[in-house]
């Protein structure tokens, strides 16, 4: 165990001496390479180094250019959309554009409504027909009925069904003009 001891004494000298010796050795070559006078002063035959400068300039500030990563949202939004569905013809404006009130921002398809048109005009004629063969009716019943040549019962069926003919006049007009909002 004394021995093991002693080994590992001699050892340890030993490696602390190599490493002084090569510490040794590079501080004096670095200042072998630093203190030698051809690195300090131009020799013969060598330009002494030009340095170019400029002049100080006081400024109050400056400018510095900085890009950001986001998304640009605004600050209202709204919905928008048809009361009638349909297919979309022509849309007026751009998204983010600024629109005056009641301006017309989209188009829709319009076929259809007009076929409808077409056919409530179609119905208002039957109507109208329908309401003038029944005030004729009528008319020929109240004469019959003055002279004792008919019943109440056919003057009140031709009265009311002069009544009818009416109404159903009357909803085709409301159905056509309603159709005449939507396509407007």
């Amino acid at each position: 165990m004394k021995r093991d001891t002693r080994t590992r004494w001699i050892k340890a000298g030993t490696t602390i001496g190599v490493l002084a010796l090569l510490a040794s050795g590079i501080a004096g070559f670095g200042y072998a390479v630093h203190s030698s006078p051809e690195t300090l002063v131009a020799g013969p035959g060598q330009d002494p180094l030009v340095v170019e400068t400029d002049s100080l300039i006081w400024a109050d500030g400056y400018d510095v250019t900085r890009s950001f990563v986001g998304r640009v949202e605004a600050r209202q939004e709204s919905d928008l959309g048809f009361e009638l569905a349909g297919m979309v013809l022509e849309i007026l404006v751009d998204e983010g554009e600024l629109v005056e009130a009641g301006a017309v921002i989209a188009v829709l398809d319009s076929e259809r409504l007009n076929a409808q048109r077409q056919e409530l005009v179609a119905a208002q004629s039957e109507a109208q027909a329908r309401l003038e063969l029944a005030e004729l009716t009528l008319n020929r019943i109240t004469q019959a009925l003055e002279l004792n040549a008919t019943s109440q019962q056919e003057f009140d069926d031709a009265d009311k069904s002069r009544s009818a003919a009416q109404a159903v006049l009357d909803r085709a007009d409301a159905a056509f003009a309603s159709i005449v909002v939507d396509i407007e």
